[in-house]
């Protein structure tokens, strides 16, 4: 009520610093309850006043947010544009510090969602340089997301290595995400998930970080096989405003209703994605739900979207890791025949 109150009052301040700081916080605070949408707002009015101060390191910081913001909610194209206005600045005034370290995950993760792998490792290089005498302390959150450029890349093995080297050292919204990481990648070779679910429910925060709440009880219902939870998951992750959230729940469905969905899922392709998945799974499974629909022209298209995409995406793969990445990757082996 008290901000509510104050709202009008700095809202004409003639003092941009006041003005900066104030939707600067405002924005973090409805991050953090899943007011991403609110947040943003916020956010591009402390932007805008950082621009008549000046203050370069207060609006990297600012675009920092703003991108981290938008991965949790799935969005990646709005992500990239954020990260490209850091970049920017960073390169222009010669930033270096904490921030900039943080700049560089979030190039990472971006670059990771797109298929950008050689830029991915070259932004965990710049990351892992940037923290080292910055912030040493973070470094865990560049392994965390470097292991899922090795999952991408068909190497579960280096992805899991990535993800032990971090125990005990990340917040609790990050243990979580590298619980259901490790129970990814256990499930395939028949090793037990609970322990991995049971750690990623203790560590998702009770308050805050909706989306991580979410992907915990999806990962739950997907290993139930609890098709009707993952439907009601994704509909109310829709709702939450978190569509990645809601095409994480989608790509775990096996139902015959969840092909009504498939064209919705591939029109939101080219902007969102699920944080903890492979990209080029929307299109896997909207091939599997249409085919089994007896829908063959429009799972033929979505397959050779699919297999675009991978195709495209090999240009940004080390020669040396290409063919675990086609053979390997059970989504590109699905996509490319030859699973």
């Amino acid at each position: 009520a008290q901000m509510q109150a104050a709202l009008p009052m700095l809202a004409s301040s003639p003092h941009a610093d006041e003005r900066a700081e104030f939707h600067g916080n405002v924005a973090v605070l409805f991050d953090n309850v899943g007011l991403f949408d609110d947040a943003a707002r916020h956010r591009q009015q402390a932007i805008d006043a950082t621009r008549e101060l000046a203050d370069h390191a207060h609006q990297v910081g600012l675009w920092a947010n703003h991108a981290a913001s938008r991965l949790r909610v799935g969005d990646v194209a709005d992500a990239a544009d954020a990260v490209q206005q850091a970049g920017r600045l960073i390169a222009a005034y010669e930033l270096r510090g904490s921030t900039v370290g943080f700049v560089a995950v979030l190039r990472l993760q971006v670059a990771r969602a797109e298929g950008h792998y050689d830029e991915a490792f070259a932004a965990a290089e710049d990351a892992r340089r940037e923290l080292q005498a910055s912030n040493p302390t973070r470094l865990p959150v560049v392994a965390l997301n470097e292991g899922q450029v090795w999952l991408d890349l068909g190497q579960p093995a280096r992805a899991r290595q990535a993800w032990l080297g971090c125990e005990d050292t990340l917040p609790p919204h990050l243990e979580a995400r590298r619980q259901l990481l490790l129970a990814r990648v256990a499930r395939p070779l028949g090793l037990d998930t609970e322990p991995h679910l049971a750690a990623a429910r203790h560590a998702a925060p009770a308050q805050g970080w909706p989306e991580v709440s979410l992907l915990v009880q999806i990962e739950q219902a997907a290993g139930d096989e609890d098709d009707g939870a993952l439907a009601a998951l994704q509909a109310r992750a829709l709702a939450d405003g978190l569509p990645g959230a809601a095409l994480a729940a989608w790509l775990r469905r096996r139902d015959v209703e969840a092909v009504h969905d498939a064209a919705a899922m591939l029109a939101r392709a080219g902007r969102y994605a699920a944080p903890l998945d492979y990209r080029a799974a929307v299109w896997q499974q909207a091939a599997r739900l249409l085919g089994a629909a007896g829908d063959g022209s429009r799972a033929g298209r979505a397959s050779a979207d699919g297999r675009r995409w991978v195709e495209a995406t090999e240009a940004h793969v080390a020669a040396a890791l290409r063919d675990g990445f086609r053979r390997r990757n059970p989504v590109n082996a699905a996509l490319l025949g030859l699973a």
